[in-house]
Parts: structure tokens; C-alpha cells; sequence
């Protein structure tokens, strides 16, 4: 597992040196290329939103100037599946920067193998007490796994759920150390 590590724009990503694939969703969709959703619709720019603070060209603080996805239902959360037939094969490197949920609520994050099985979860992280787009708690979660991973989730346990920076990589892991 990767993170949960601070996060504000996009050379904050782990996964930053293998060049994956980002959705940002600042053209207004979801639209990454072999990666589906099960709950959830882009979101912002917005009062409340909480996109990751440099989307909007700046650092500032502030997530409201960007585009996220939302969910209300943070404790049925969001899972994002990857298609190998589309992909060419399961990414290896996968992960979500989580940005918002309800007052206090408690964050986790879990991967699934090529074949669906949990790869574990991640959790819990603490979220702040405001939903009015500060980005200083906003977390990388991620997983690296040779075998395949199929799908990622994040969810809390209580409020509404907020992501951005969707990402994946195939082909043998090879991070930076931290």
C-alpha cells in the first residue's frame, strides 16, 4: 500500500516517474481510458467543492476552483474498476487522492487482485470537520501490485465522499522512495 501522503497537485503522486494516466476531471467528465465507476458524478467547480488544490493553477489552499467526483454515500463509497480488455492488461500501480467526507469521518482505502480478491484496506484516517474545500487533508491512497489489481474503493463513515487524480500504471512497479 501506498499513502495516505499529502497531496496537492500532481507531481505529489507516488506513482509520478511510470507517467501514469490521470483523471482530474477538469474537462467536466470521468473519462479515463478502461476505468468505470460504480457511484458518483463529477462535481465543481463549486462553494464546497474540494478538488485538489493545484487543478485550478494554483496552491492555495483551496479546492473549490477545480472539478472532483462526489458521492453522498460515503459509507457505500466508490469503487473504481479497471478493465484489462480495454487496458491491455490489469494495472500494477493503481490509486484515488481522496479529498473530502462528513465531519470526522473515518477514511479507508482497499484494493482488489486480478481475480477480485481484497488485496487488504487501508484505514482509518481521520477526516477534518469542514466540507468547504480546504485541501490540507487531502490523501494519496494507493496499492502496487505485480499480479494485477482490479479495482480500487474508498469510502468513510460518515457524510458524502469526494476524489480526484484517478490513476493507474501497467507494467513492473518501480517507485521513488520516499
Amino acid at each position: 500500500f501506498l499513502g495516505p501522503t499529502p497531496y496537492l497537485r500532481r507531481a505529489d503522486s507516488p506513482l509520478r516517474w511510470m507517467k501514469p494516466p490521470i483523471e482530474d476531471m477538469e474537462d467536466g467528465s470521468f473519462d479515463l481510458l478502461g476505468v468505470s465507476f460504480d457511484y458518483g458524478a463529477v462535481y465543481g467547480p463549486a462553494g464546497n467543492c474540494d478538488s485538489v488544490d493545484g487543478d485550478d493553477g494554483s496552491i492555495d489552499g483551496s479546492g473549490t476552483g477545480g472539478h472532483s467526483f462526489f458521492s453522498p454515500s460515503g459509507s457505500t463509497g466508490i469503487t473504481f474498476t479497471f478493465d484489462d480488455s480495454v487496458i491491455g492488461s490489469f494495472p500494477t500501480s493503481a490509486g484515488v487522492v481522496w479529498t473530502d467526507a462528513g465531519a470526522n469521518a473515518d477514511v479507508y482505502f482497499e484494493a482488489f487482485d486480478a481475480s477480485g480478491t481484497s488485496l487488504g484496506q487501508v484505514g482509518p484516517y481521520k477526516a477534518d470537520g469542514s466540507n468547504s474545500g480546504e485541501t490540507a487533508e487531502d490523501r494519496f491512497f494507493g496499492i502496487v501490485d505485480r499480479g494485477g489489481i482490479s479495482a480500487i474503493k474508498v469510502w468513510n463513515t460518515s457524510g458524502g465522499i469526494e476524489v480526484d487524480h484517478v490513476q493507474y500504471s501497467v507494467g513492473a512497479p518501480s517507485l521513488q522512495a520516499s
